[in-house]
């Protein structure tokens, strides 16, 4: 019984860490980030509340289920591979699913998932980008979690210009 308790308290812990990992980068200097939270989500569905637009519609029921969304870049070698290194651990720790992979123009992004409320849908979406540009490489981690529906992703695509990788996202289907 003493085992399983350890075991128990073992495993919790090294997902509390991988976890904690990556909130790290938040606080760094050389780290650049953008986080939406929740409450953020829900003002913009209902800023367009009233919208007849179908399209519009689409993008408020997308982002009334958004919970949150988070993006850290950085160009300091030494914290991307530090970050890749993290990032690795934190997919193995929380059994994310390869959903697709991309490489071409120096760019290299990997897309995974945890599965949601049904086949159509994900509790995280989660992006990690290396990218090389003229004398370095930006390493860029996306994690949009909710009840996202792969299907209607590319809509928020559109809405997040400037963001490394989003272009990438309008490909992201379900399996």
């Amino acid at each position: 019984m003493k085992n399983i308790v350890i075991a128990i308290l073992l495993l919790g812990y090294s997902l509390m860490s991988s976890a904690q990992n990556l909130d790290k980068y938040e606080d760094m200097a050389e780290v650049n980030g953008v986080f939406i939270t929740q409450h953020m989500f829900e003002l913009l569905s209902k800023i367009n509340m009233e919208s007849e637009d179908a399209e519009e519609q689409r993008f408020v029921n997308l982002i009334e289920n958004i919970d949150g969304l988070k993006v850290l870049t950085t160009v300091n070698q030494n914290i991307g591979v530090e970050m890749k290194t993290d990032v690795n651990a934190y997919i193995a720790a929380d059994e994310l699913e390869e959903l697709m992979r991309v490489k071409k123009d120096g760019k290299s992004l990997k897309f995974y998932f945890k599965p949601g409320s049904s086949e159509e849908k994900v509790s995280q979406l989660f992006m990690f980008m290396t990218k090389n540009e003229k004398a370095e490489t930006r390493y860029v981690l996306l994690s949009i979690t909710g009840d996202i529906d792969l299907n209607d992703i590319g809509e928020l695509t559109g809405k997040l210009k400037g963001v490394p990788g989003a272009e990438e996202l309008k490909n992201v289907k379900p399996k």
